[in-house]
């Protein structure tokens, strides 16, 4: 085959894997660039597609090995930055992440899911300050947003609703998670427990895998649904402001299914951040952020663009059937105690490996079990399992497992005396399962959201004892901590009296607030009008 032939070939094969791709044959796709490399070794576009295949199939360190190929031939594509940076996450390397995002920005200014995603993998950094989080933040408001705000002034400026404070209220939700996810089992209580009476709800799904169809049909009853997955920016918020949306509520954030830019050109008159990723925006057209006492103290009101609005708790709790509590505790049956992280792995860091090592140091018997599909990539298990080998943790000492269905999940607790929080962005829902079956949770505090959401849970049902403040208070409570079955189940009825579970109460509060903020628009308009 003659160079020109073989360059044809490679074209051809190119075309026809992302041909495959975008039908979702990625095996086929697979097969195409694999010739490619075959016929040309030296084809970073061939690396680039396989390391794209790779990330897919959530197999991070053959998407590290093919990204980095690429990258070495053709080191200033902004397009193999960014699968390197997705790449590296996948493994838990937040590190080269961040850095391969920043890369890909530098090369393309206009990337808005590099934005998104170098915003998102910054939570998990341990360097990360609050006044950093609001910078990354503000750039992306003053790059991806404010253009757009500037630009639809005219179109989507005037909010021609009718001022009246008493009238039912439209309410419009936009999330890339109405299906089974970690986000609806917050959301999800209040959208399906309004009043429809005095509200109207539209729903907004960013994204539609065809597999939770069947998820989607509870949100779906009773509420206005609309498709906005392959819509535009602008065609969302055209959608939005043809529903004459009264408030809009971002439920996605800086995650997959992100709708922020819609938000920039105001479709609706009040707009908030809330429940599903808690964040802050950094965003002059989002007008509220909802959070509670402990996630936003007054003190740290200055590191958030939007007016901070205190609910009950930081988000209420959808919870499953719970299954019964064992007996004896896991620590009675076995002779010792069990400390267990059953979160995301790739939430673990160095500072948590620290911690988690001095406690399981100091308690020479006591083992430790890690179960999440994070560690069915080679590079975050060995991450954390030598990271504590490391640092003296005898191997036999520690257990890894894999993720299983919900039920199956929920009983695992059974087997555990002792939740470990990793540092420092904390657990959520993980944090709300390990209560439900009466495993109490030692967080650390930190600076930002993310960073305090355990402790604002742990706070929420009376259990502020196992929030510390410094690393030292995190060991010493865990050592303290050894609950036995009568103690777990008082964790239980302590999480079913709370605001967490009081959906019914939780959303009447939200209704109450949705209200307070429409009548003080309402007010603002009627001053504008007196005014002209």
């Amino acid at each position: 085959m003659t160079p020109l032939d073989s360059r044809l070939e490679c074209e051809r094969l190119l075309n026809e894997a992302a041909a495959h791709a975008s039908k979702g044959m990625y095996s086929e796709a697979e097969t195409c660039y694999r010739q490619v490399v075959a016929i040309e070794p030296t084809r970073a576009a061939g690396y680039h597609g396989l390391a794209q295949i790779a990330v897919r199939a959530g197999n991070g360190a053959e998407a590290v090995r093919f990204a980095e190929m690429a990258l070495t031939l053709t080191p200033n594509n902004a397009d193999f930055r960014f699968t390197h940076g997705l790449a590296a996450g996948i493994v838990g390397d937040v590190d080269t992440s961040m850095a391969a995002y920043r890369r890909a920005l530098r090369l393309n200014p206009s990337n808005i899911q590099a934005m998104n995603n170098l915003i998102f993998t910054s939570g998990l950094h341990p360097n990360t300050t609050p006044q950093a989080a609001l910078a990354l933040r503000r750039q992306f408001d003053a790059t991806f947003c404010l253009p757009y705000t500037q630009s639809a002034a005219a179109e989507f400026g005037d909010h021609k609703r009718l001022p009246d404070p008493n009238r039912r209220l439209r309410i419009g939700y936009v999330s890339g998670d109405f299906r089974a996810h970690s986000a609806a089992a917050a959301f999800g209580p209040i959208i399906l427990a309004h009043d429809r009476d005095q509200f109207e709800l539209y729903l907004y799904s960013t994204m539609n895998p065809p597999e939770s169809e069947d998820q989607r049909r509870i949100f779906q009853e009773d509420a206005n649904w609309r498709n906005l997955e392959h819509a535009g920016p602008g065609e969302q918020a055209q959608e939005i402001a043809d529903d004459r949306i009264d408030i809009l509520i971002d439920l996605s954030g800086f995650t997959a299914g992100s709708a922020l830019q819609a938000f920039a050109l105001k479709p609706a008159p009040i707009q908030i951040s809330a429940w599903g990723y808690i964040s802050g925006t950094g965003m002059t057209a989002m007008d509220y952020l909802f959070a509670d006492a402990v996630t936003v103290p007054e003190s740290h009101e200055q590191w958030y663009a939007e007016k901070i609005v205190r609910m009950p708790a930081i988000f209420p709790y959808a919870h499953a059937i719970a299954p019964e509590i064992r007996t004896p505790a896991p620590f009675e049956r076995n002779g010792y105690k069990t400390y267990a992280y059953l979160g995301r792995g790739t939430k673990v860091t160095y500072a948590t490996l620290d911690a988690w090592s001095r406690v399981l140091l100091a308690d020479p018997t006591s083992r430790l079990t890690l179960k999440s599909d994070s560690y069915r990539q080679d590079g975050v298990k060995r991450m954390v399992v030598n990271g504590l080998i490391g640092r003296g943790v005898d191997n036999s000492r520690i257990s890894v497992l894999y993720s299983t269905d919900r039920d199956q999940h929920l009983m695992a607790h059974n087997e555990v005396d002792v939740i470990l929080d990793t540092i420092p962005q904390t657990g959520g829902i993980s944090t709300c399962d390990a209560l439900l079956m009466g495993v109490p949770v030692v967080t650390l505090l930190g600076q930002r959201i993310p960073e305090r959401v355990s402790g604002s849970i742990l706070t929420s049902i009376g259990c502020a004892a196992l929030v510390a403040e410094t690393v030292d208070e995190y060991v010493q409570t865990a050592l303290a901590v050894t609950p036995t079955v009568q103690d777990r189940q008082e964790v239980r009825r302590q999480l079913g009296q709370s605001s967490l579970l009081d959906h019914a109460g939780y959303t009447r509060t939200v209704e109450e607030t949705y209200r307070r903020l429409w009548r003080c628009w309402c007010y603002a308009q009627s001053k504008k009008a007196v005014a002209a």
